[in-house]
């Protein structure tokens, strides 16, 4: 999926996949408009098959961040998604907040997380706005998941600019998903990598790992 021509559909459907247990690689845009491939099989040999649905199409020129809110909704029915690979790129304020707000928790509902791979790619404004997206991300996890989580990546991060009770948020939530563990087997978060913070000149590097010491 790391066309826009597919997200609409995706996010007409994703609510009614609640069997699906992998997704990605997933690429949001949200600073680009919705272009849909209206020719049927659009998403042919994907886990979406079929010709864009009526309801997708209304999407057709949008703001590729209106489709955030109804992503969201989807993802909060994915009890069963094991594996999640996700690249989102933000420039502008409005799309910032919806995926700190609204997407990114949303993936926090996702119980059944083995792996994650995340990657934010966002304007250095925008970074740190989005790091409290998944500090929020990470503590719903925590509080609502069974101890599953075992590899999670965070990629192109802005860590600099982040706020100490944003990252001390992380690492609470980092420290609670290594110590779990399901039906008395030792479970819990067991591979985490950082990957390409994009402030390692600006000491990023450090306070990613002031983040995350003691929590793993």
């Amino acid at each position: 999926f790391d066309s826009l021509s597919c997200l609409p559909e995706l996010a007409a459907r994703l609510g009614n996949l609640t069997r699906l247990e992998e997704l990605g690689p997933i690429l949001i845009d949200t600073s680009s408009d919705v272009v849909i491939d209206t020719g049927a099989g659009a998403l042919s040999g994907s886990a979406l098959p079929g010709a864009i649905t009526q309801e997708a199409s209304r999407f057709q020129g949008v703001p590729a961040r209106t489709l955030l809110p109804a992503l969201a909704e989807g993802f909060a029915h994915c009890r069963l998604l094991a594996e999640l690979d996700l690249t989102v790129h933000c420039s502008d304020a409005p799309s910032a907040q919806l995926a700190a707000e609204v997407l990114l928790p949303a993936i926090g509902s996702c119980r059944s997380l083995r792996s994650l791979s995340l990657d934010l790619d966002a304007t250095l404004p925008m970074g740190p706005l989005l790091v409290t997206g998944v500090a929020r991300l990470l503590s719903r996890l925590a509080t609502s998941g069974e101890g599953r989580l075992r590899r999670l990546s965070l990629g192109y991060f802005w860590w600099s600019e982040v706020s100490e009770e944003t990252l001390s948020s992380i690492r609470d939530a980092l420290a609670a998903l290594a110590n779990a563990g399901t039906g008395g087997l030792r479970g819990g978060l067991r591979e985490l990598a950082v990957m390409y913070p994009q402030d390692q000149e600006l000491g990023g590097l450090d306070a990613a790992c002031a983040a995350l010491q003691g929590a793993c």
